[in-house]
């Protein structure tokens, strides 16, 4: 009998919890559509092609909105969410594709794949890269939203005058492209003839095309990472090398630390080609106002023994696991939202950002956007399609401290001539690893 009373009271205080609950949700819709709160980074032009993509949401829906929230850059955005409670998370946050493999351990991010399976909705529609880069343990875990593709932004009038009428078929390693460096200047062509964005960030994707991992645990997606292991495979002379020979070649530029100098030195014709990403084209474009047709290469490979393939960058869109089933719903409503063909064809249009969408990459739409601003984004996108997954990039949870770390030594290469590619190789490895056994000892 106490057991028959037991599991009655059970019963019913499980029941009032839920009473309780949908009660909760009935009263958040009654009183009017559902507010979702997204943290973001997009300023400028991209901040205002969102805020074009959320009144758009805003004004078609009337169970939800989308209150957008600046939070200043990628670092300061995520600095801001790894310090707050998780009560006042947000219900999305777009942070940059790196930050996956700490969105993976905090503990805070719902996988899309669950709503995914609940609702049957079809996922091939996302390009592959998309999928094979976010895909953990069998799951999709958020909305790859802003596809990047690295590369080399060029000035394709120079590089014609200079005998590259086809750079995608003759520019295939660095070594071409830095004799193609040497020919422009030479010719009088530019001032400069390449330069690298100045950040440590480049070496993630010189790794990838390298086909080499930079971390431990299958560079993070098997496991926890505990160490760097570019010491081991090669490939930190491999790369410190490259930069050694960069610095040393005709026509390279790299004297200036603030990117924004590099993209007003190519978008003014001072320079040829940038290696960056492709998400700057429209701007470098504008810059360029019919002055010359500007061009896109994919990342160039380390060597012509190169095995490796194009990883993916950009930003992602996670859905964070507040508990409140509305707000997730809401969440997960604007996902596919930012799914539909318009708003996906639209978003790549204003942004420069790379379609996320077979359908949107194939259309005659998308193909016109571009025939006039930079027709090559397209072997960009070929590029990220050829790749196979197993190349798609590392996890790890201290990515800003890892790129931070390497864009010293990198400017150690660059400023101390004496300083050699196996001193900077052991000194990356050395402080990375330090900060790779403080965050697991605390986390």
């Amino acid at each position: 009998m106490k057991k028959f009373v037991v599991a009655l009271i059970a019963l019913l205080l499980v029941g009032q919890f839920v009473f309780a609950n949908g009660q909760q949700e009935t009263a958040e819709k009654a009183s009017g559509p559902v507010t979702i709160v997204m943290w973001h980074s997009m300023s400028g032009k991209m901040g205002e092609a969102l805020k074009t993509l959320a009144d758009n949401y805003n004004a078609t829906k009337t169970d939800y909105q989308i209150e957008l929230q600046y939070q200043g850059s990628y670092s300061d955005a995520l600095t801001k969410y790894k310090s707050t409670a998780k009560a006042d998370l947000p219900d999305l946050f777009m942070c940059q594709a790196e930050s996956t493999g700490y969105m993976i351990g905090s503990g805070t991010a719902y996988p899309i794949q669950n709503f995914i399976d609940r609702d049957k909705f079809d996922i091939s529609i996302l390009e592959p890269d998309l999928i094979n880069y976010y895909t953990v343990d069998g799951k999709l875990m958020n909305l790859g939203f802003g596809r990047s593709i690295v590369g080399i932004i060029y000035n394709v009038d120079a590089l014609a005058a200079a005998g590259y009428s086809d750079p995608y078929a003759q520019l295939k390693t660095w070594d071409d492209v830095l004799e193609a460096s040497g020919k422009i200047v030479d010719k009088g062509l530019c001032e400069y003839g390449v330069a690298l964005w100045p950040s440590g960030w480049p070496f993630e994707f010189f790794a990838g095309v390298a086909g080499k991992e930079i971390v431990d645990s299958g560079n993070g997606r098997n496991g926890k990472v505990t160490k760097s292991i570019i010491d081991e495979n090669g490939l930190g002379v491999e790369w410190f090398s490259f930069i050694r020979k960069f610095q040393q070649a005709k026509g390279a530029l790299t004297e200036y630390t603030a990117g924004g100098d590099y993209l007003t030195a190519l978008g003014s014709g001072q320079l040829a080609m940038l290696q960056v990403t492709s998400s700057n084209i429209s701007t470098i474009a504008a810059a360029a106002d019919g002055k010359f047709k500007v061009g896109f290469l994919p990342y160039p490979a380390p060597s012509k023994d190169s095995k490796g393939g194009l990883s993916v960058g950009g930003n992602s869109t996670w859905i964070i696991d507040t508990g409140k089933n509305a707000k997730m719903e809401g969440a997960w409503d604007w996902v596919k939202f930012c799914l539909e063909f318009d708003n996906v064809l639209q978003w790549s249009k204003d942004t420069g950002y790379a379609a996320i969408t077979t359908e949107v990459c194939n259309s005659q739409e998308y193909h016109d956007v571009y025939a006039d601003i930079c027709p090559t984004i397209f072997d960009g996108i070929d590029a990220l399609r050829k790749c196979p997954a197993k190349y798609e990039g590392a996890f790890m949870p201290i990515f800003d401290k890892h790129r931070n770390l390497m864009w010293t030594e990198i400017q150690r290469i660059l400023n101390d001539s004496a300083y050699t590619p196996e001193q900077a190789t052991a000194s990356f490895v050395s402080a990375v690893n330090q900060e790779f056994e403080l965050y697991n000892a605390t986390n």
